[in-house]
């Protein structure tokens, strides 16, 4: 690739045919974005613009500088609860409902995040699980059990990882220059 930046449209696909190709791009820069304008001020330092619906992104420049999505906590994480029994092992893996829901479901203490939280569906569970996270989201929340039930699921069980934080929060809007994406305003 030539120096220069490539603005994409839709997701850049590779297959076979790329197989053994080695690409070297010196100052070469891929993005994948759309620009968004029309700021308005909210008031209390908040500022907001609509972005085209069904839009979904995790990162926003301002000025060509990355800015932080929104957390709860602020910095750090939160343990995930163990529950007697719940753990798996690889081998239980293999048992497709076990498996399939001990990838989905994650306990936490009831407490360790607000019950009240501006459009849960919004949210993004980061799992951490050693090497990897999982980011999910969640499909119910039930506070009294402390469970989370995800919509998708990570490549192994939930039981298996050690926190997890929350991204793009609303109430996390207390770092001046984070930010935060309400998908029902747009």
């Amino acid at each position: 690739l030539a120096e220069g930046e490539y603005v994409l449209c839709e997701a850049l696909s590779l297959d076979e045919r790329d197989s053994g190709l080695t690409v070297i791009g010196n100052g070469a820069v891929i993005k994948g974005s759309a620009a968004v304008s029309d700021w308005s001020d909210e008031g209390d330092g908040i500022i907001s613009a609509n972005v085209p619906e069904n839009l979904r992104f995790s990162r926003l420049y301002v000025n060509g500088e990355l800015r932080e999505r929104s957390r709860f906590p602020e910095s750090g994480h939160i343990l995930t609860r163990k529950i007697p029994g719940t753990e798996n092992s690889w081998a239980a893996q293999m048992e497709p409902e076990e498996a399939r829901l001990s990838r989905r479901q994650m306990f936490f203490t009831p407490g360790d995040f607000p019950r009240d939280l501006h459009r849960p569906e919004d949210i993004e569970f980061v799992v951490l699980q050693f090497w990897m996270e999982a980011r999910l989201y969640p499909e119910s929340i039930d506070h009294d059990k402390g469970e989370v039930l995800f919509v998708d699921g990570s490549w192994r069980p939930l039981t298996w990882s050690f926190g997890y934080y929350l991204d793009n929060v609303r109430e996390g809007l207390t770092v001046p220059g984070r930010w935060y994406h309400d998908k029902g305003e747009n």
